[in-house]
């Protein structure tokens, strides 16, 4: 895996983390976030899946 399928998977990551915070404690920034912490999640669904770390065994088949 090299740097940019990493760092794919690490932006992934960190967008699913940074959207399960904003559905539990997205009042404390103000009106309601639920609506961006969608976007953020299936953001971040999409890279993690385009990763070849999830993608590997797909990959070498072909």
């Amino acid at each position: 895996m090299n740097k940019i399928e990493k760092a794919y998977y690490l932006i992934g990551a960190t967008m699913l983390v940074v959207a399960a915070v904003l559905m539990m404690y997205g009042h404390i920034l103000g009106d309601s976030t639920t609506g961006f912490a969608r976007v953020l999640l299936i953001t971040g669904i999409c890279f993690v899946g385009s990763s070849r770390k999830t993608l590997g065994s797909l990959q070498k088949t072909q």
